[in-house]
């Protein structure tokens, strides 16, 4: 789970932060704020840590940015801290095990105006239901292929 954003530099509107007091996340923490003031900006960030795609970053570059990016990022499990640091090569340590619930994911799993195609409901489809689903579905194409091709 992450626990902390200890610093951002040089990201978006995130010049230069570093986190002050008691700012740990819990097991839920909600993030709000007006339109312009850096939540995309996060999801980016953790998006990038997920994926470890240096590029996702690097296209926030702060305005008149004085300093290289950088990011860090605490995942405690148990009492154990792994510190996850970005510099201009990458994130230091890979973290996987996130899931981001952002327009991206709604753009990719679910109908948001921008377009909609099959792929978008066997997205949305796997997501529902999770891989029982996904294995019945995949069964079901099976056997409608099958019997395409024995139908004279």
């Amino acid at each position: 789970m992450i626990h902390k954003i200890e610093r951002i530099t040089s990201v978006g509107r995130f010049r230069n932060y570093t986190a002050a007091g008691d700012i740990a996340f819990r097991k839920l923490t909600l993030i709000y704020s007006d339109n312009g003031l850096g939540k995309t900006t996060l999801a980016a960030i953790i998006r990038s840590l997920l994926e470890n795609n240096v590029g996702i970053i690097q296209k926030r570059v702060s305005t008149n940015a004085q300093d290289p990016q950088g990011a860090q990022i605490i995942q405690r499990i148990g009492t154990t801290d792994t510190f996850h640091t970005y510099r201009q090569t990458g994130w230091s340590n890979p973290f996987p095990n996130i899931e981001i619930f952002d327009i991206h994911f709604v753009n990719d799993n679910v109908y948001s105006g921008f377009n909609f195609d099959n792929a978008h409901g066997q997205n949305l489809h796997q997501f529902a239901i999770g891989a029982a689903g996904v294995q019945i579905r995949d069964q079901i194409e099976q056997n409608k292929a099958t019997r395409q091709l024995s139908v004279p």
